[in-house]
């Protein structure tokens, strides 16, 4: 993680602890070059927003490190941003940008990755009428993203339909590699295990 990420220039660390803190709302109003929308999920180790990036413009997905977690959270978040760096396939959530802002006084990790305007596996299949062969299609495409990973040595371990999005069009794209695990002999020594 690099501090301000790649586009930090610009960033007034004043101006986003003043932001921050006046937020009513508990939420960064603004997290480096990322103006924060709304909050889209809360998982173990951050808090992912939907948030607009200041260049290029455009809607992403910001995870942001909890405040309390300690070190080992950290290297944990580290090694999701390496992993899904590794990653470049249409079924796979893309990451843009990972590294440190000030939010709240406080150097926080975050990444931005792609937004995906979709809902959840479950609510897709259940509010379409999809024939066996739609269905076997879209199951298809997810274990085509899930193979890439594989191949790049990274086991996501936390596959359901809350991390598996669907857009209109009916594209799958798996997100969340919170939880994944790296696989290649030469990353091994790196690995961790999950916590309980």
């Amino acid at each position: 993680f690099r501090r301000g990420g790649a586009m930090g220039e610009g960033f007034n660390l004043l101006d986003a602890i003043r932001t921050a803190a006046d937020d009513p709302r508990g939420h960064p109003a603004q997290v480096g070059s990322y103006r924060i929308i709304r909050p889209i999920d809360d998982g173990g180790f951050g808090v992912v927003y939907l948030a607009e990036q200041a260049s290029p413009r455009r809607e992403v997905a910001l995870k942001l490190i909890k405040p309390e977690l300690g070190p080992g959270a950290l290297r944990r978040f580290a090694d999701e941003a390496r992993m899904l760096a590794r990653l470049q396939h249409p079924g796979i959530a893309q990451i843009y940008e990972a590294g440190m802002a000030a939010v709240d006084g406080r150097e926080r990790a975050y990444f931005a990755m792609e937004y995906i305007k979709g809902v959840r596996l479950d609510q897709f299949v259940t509010s379409r009428p999809l024939g066996t062969r739609d269905r076997l299609r879209l199951l298809a495409n997810i274990c085509h993203a899930v193979h890439h990973a594989h191949q790049k040595g990274i086991v996501h371990r936390d596959l359901k339909p809350a991390n598996i999005l669907v857009e209109d069009a009916g594209n799958p794209k798996v997100i969340d590699f919170g939880v994944a695990r790296l696989t290649d002999r030469d990353v091994q020594a790196t690995t961790r295990q999950t916590r309980t």
